[in-house]
């Protein structure tokens, strides 16, 4: 008897332990990184990057690093809009498009010189 009761729980167990490991490996969102530059080609650091989720209106903001370089990781899967602005040049917007699960969309921004 102790011995079947001892299979059960192991058994249990193991299955147990085979649906967290399967659980853990899902992932339900996406990424967007790129480079900010001027028309140049100069990189722009400290450009201010804001990805906005279309179907739920949450932004997402992120600034670029001393290489220009921008990474918006773990965003929900939908329709986003990127937009992108640094003191001096005009504000860019990228297109709406949709972001499909453990995407990682790559926008890179050459930026116009104009008002700031």
């Amino acid at each position: 008897m102790k011995t079947n009761a001892f299979r059960f729980l192991l058994a249990s167990a193991l299955a147990v332990l085979a649906c967290v490991t399967t659980a853990k490996g899902q992932n339900v969102t996406g990424a967007i990184t790129g480079e900010v530059t001027d028309q140049s080609g100069a990189v722009l650091p400290g450009a201010s990057v804001a990805a906005v989720n279309l179907d739920t209106n949450v932004t997402t903001q992120a600034t670029t690093n001393s290489q220009g370089l921008f990474r918006i990781d773990f965003l929900p899967i939908g329709h986003y809009q990127v937009t992108v602005e640094a003191s001096g040049f005009e504000k860019s917007t990228i297109q709406a498009f949709s972001l499909e699960v453990q995407q990682t969309a790559n926008f890179n921004v050459k930026m116009v010189v104009g008002s700031a």
